[in-house]
């Protein structure tokens, strides 16, 4: 599989860009779009899924262009988006053989799809429920489910574990490292550069103003701050980086690269 983006963007109404001039080329593996709110992660998506019409650029699967051919991507989509609605007076069983048949499944397979993935999403005792009594864990839940009935080759997932509750979040994230895709290149560039060190609350502002601040724990003996820096704090000691460490040191070198660029813009200016 290839599914290639080439420099997409989207304007709305009032001259707005949600997304402009984004090109990327993505092979097998799992991929994660980090960023800011506003920053067009939903409305990419939302085109790579064929539901919006860039306004610039063109998306690729295969060499087809969606935009002329949004068939070819749609068989073989999974799509969870960020507000995932269910019909309420359906139960959990009866949803998902109805997309099952939109989906263009045979009766047969799609039963033990259905089957494999309750269990999979930890709802079987429930199937027979209506999704209007479901909390919102549970509908995420469904939604996740109905996602993966046709075996994606592509799978999108909006905020996927929005809503659901620790054990359930380890649970997805687990499946999506079966299904494929390695972080330790990503965790790999933080290595060496994180920090834990312990301060008097007073000190915690000039912290934050000094140093990359990923997460801060208010305990008896001060406030425990992790901090991301090539040369360490005196007092701190190493710390092994997680995925929020490396969001927040790649979100930090794009922003540095963007006001550098900024800046060489106004000089040549």
């Amino acid at each position: 599989m290839k599914l290639s983006i080439e420099n997409v963007g989207k304007c709305y109404r009032g001259g707005l860009w949600a997304l402009r001039q984004f090109t990327l080329e993505l092979k097998p593996g799992v991929l994660g779009l980090l960023g800011p709110n506003g920053a067009g992660k939903t409305t990419l998506m939302s085109i790579l899924a064929t539901i919006t019409r860039a306004s610039e650029g063109r998306v690729l699967w295969n060499g087809a262009d969606l935009a002329q051919e949004p068939n070819v991507l749609r068989r073989v989509l999974g799509y969870l988006p960020q507000d995932f609605g269910v019909y309420p007076n359906l139960n959990a069983q009866e949803f998902l053989e109805y997309l099952a048949a939109v989906k263009g499944l045979e009766a047969k397979i799609a039963q033990k799809r259905i089957d494999q993935l309750l269990d999979l999403v930890n709802l079987q005792d429930v199937r027979n429920r209506p999704l209007g009594g479901f909390s919102g864990g549970m509908k995420q839940r469904v939604g996740i489910a109905q996602a993966l009935l046709n075996d994606p080759e592509l799978l999108i997932v909006d905020e996927p574990t929005a809503g659901l509750d620790p054990e359930e979040r380890v649970r997805f994230r687990n499946l999506l490292a079966e299904l494929s895709g390695e972080r330790e290149d990503l965790l790999r560039r933080v290595d060496g550069k994180v920090w834990e060190w312990v301060v008097p609350s007073a000190d915690l502002n000039g912290v934050k103003e000094a140093y990359r601040v990923s997460s801060t724990a208010r305990r008896s003996d001060g406030v425990h701050v992790r901090v991301l820096t090539e040369e360490p704090p005196r007092g701190a000691q190493p710390a092994a980086p997680t995925l929020e460490d490396a969001y927040l040191d790649a979100l930090s070198l794009h922003r540095t690269r963007m006001g550098s660029g900024a800046a060489a813009r106004a000089v040549t200016a």
